[in-house]
């Protein structure tokens, strides 16, 4: 179980980078 936490705590992470990188844009672009 360990390593699924893991694994679903690295795909958080990466969610949560991939929403900041497209919050930067939207404000390059819109803001």
């Amino acid at each position: 179980m360990a390593d699924l936490k893991a694994f679903a705590e690295q795909l958080v992470n990466l969610t949560v980078k991939e929403v900041n990188e497209l919050a930067t844009i939207l404000k390059e672009e819109y803001g």
